[in-house]
């Protein structure tokens, strides 16, 4: 564990990685900071602004100056297609929820992204990127919120097809013994 954290003669730990990307950040104030933050509360983020229960442990909320958040969600091997990602994007609103109900004021997500410690890039995936103009960064949480409300629907309906983004997942799965996926392939 050490090896791992701290590094060796011959590897980059784990805080090498995390240092390298903050330094390579635009220094910002950090007004506030949660670490390990849990959400396990009822959000408005379901369709119409019905509360829908989450719960999940944001590894990182940063609380910028001028109300604006940054989450950043730290992945043991690669971090998840961009495009498909939605846990950082949805830990975002909850952030920005549980901010307004603390402070009676709005929030306004400036970053949610993924630092990849497994990846040899040790690259950081944007999920909302904080150079992209306000508009833009407003329709990819739109989006974020289009897609959970889908999947919120299908479990609503009844509908939980076993569909892994990537097939190897499925080794590393906790109910692979009893997961359909095989039976769904076949049909």
């Amino acid at each position: 564990e050490r090896a791992r954290l701290f590094g060796t003669a011959i590897s980059t730990g784990l805080i090498d990685i995390v240092l390298a990307q903050e330094v390579e950040r635009p220094a910002e104030p950090v007004v506030e900071r949660w670490l390990e933050h849990r959400f396990d509360v009822a959000f408005a983020i379901g369709p119409e602004g019905a509360p829908v229960g989450l719960n999940g442990v944001a590894d990182r909320v940063d609380l910028l100056p001028g109300r604006r958040l940054r989450v950043i969600d730290y992945k043991s091997g690669r971090a998840p297609e961009v495009r498909r990602a939605l846990q950082v994007a949805v830990y975002a609103m909850c952030a920005q929820e549980s901010l307004r109900a603390r402070d009676r004021q709005s929030w306004t997500v400036q970053e949610a992204a993924y630092v990849a410690l497994g990846d040899p890039k040790r690259t950081l995936a944007a999920v909302v990127d904080a150079d992209a103009p306000d508009a833009k960064r407003e329709e990819t949480l739109a989006d974020a919120r289009a897609r959970l409300h889908e999947v919120l629907d299908g479990i609503a309906r009844g509908e939980c097809p076993a569909r892994p983004h990537e097939e190897r997942w499925c080794r590393y799965c906790a109910y692979s013994s009893i997961c359909r996926k095989d039976y769904i392939e076949d049909e």
